[in-house]
């Protein structure tokens, strides 16, 4: 019991059955630790949350780690996700965001609750933050440009206001992510924060 509750501790408080039976831990042992011994809940096909635990996000964290193992790709929390994990923004969804690092493609079992986007994930644009692999707060940002331009904002401003990110790290995060100008421009206008048109123009 201890082995497990010390895996999903190290998984932002997730185990997966690929992770258990790494550690020699059985199928057999995890629905008795979801069932009988009650530590553990079931949430999902091969994905496991300690039932009482201080980790704030143990769902996203499971499906982050189970979205890795059935896609065979980088999988990290992402968009509105990422952002209430920052604590930037007023973002609540209602759905765990994840990027995949590969194709697109047509799940034939979404896992419910899941909401995939895919893109390129370079190692700088992700970290582990509370044992969860998540887009840093700068790509997180400019992913958000797209999906929803007030959430966008409000981080963008929020993150520069509280020093999480400076105005030259945004910028360099749009040149790295966007390779038209004008785009970038348009993403720099959308964000409204200030001197950072500017920051871009000087880096490119």
């Amino acid at each position: 019991m201890r082995d497990a509750q010390a895996i999903a501790r190290a998984h932002g408080g997730a185990i997966t059955t690929k992770m258990a039976t790494a550690h020699g831990i059985s199928r057999d042992q995890l629905h008795w630790l979801s069932h009988a011994a009650e530590v553990l809940v079931n949430i999902e096909s091969g994905a496991y949350i300690l039932r009482d635990s201080d980790f704030p996000f143990p769902d996203v964290a499971a499906y982050v780690y189970r979205t890795a193992e059935r896609t065979s790709a980088v999988a990290v929390a992402s968009h509105d996700t990422a952002l209430a994990m920052h604590a930037i923004s007023d973002a609540m969804p209602a759905r765990a965001h994840i990027t995949v690092d590969r194709a697109p493609f047509r799940q034939k079992h979404p896992i419910e609750g899941v909401r995939l986007h895919f893109a390129p994930l370079p190692a700088s644009d992700w970290n582990a933050s509370q044992g969860i692999p998540v887009t840093t707060v700068p790509r997180t940002i400019v992913d958000m440009v797209n999906v929803n331009t007030d959430l966008a904002q409000q981080a963008a401003r929020d993150a520069v206001r509280g020093t999480r990110v400076s105005v030259r790290l945004l910028a360099r995060q749009i040149i790295q992510q966007v390779p038209e100008h004008a785009e970038r421009d348009r993403i720099a206008h959308i964000l409204g924060v200030r001197g950072l048109t500017t920051e871009i123009r000087r880096q490119s």
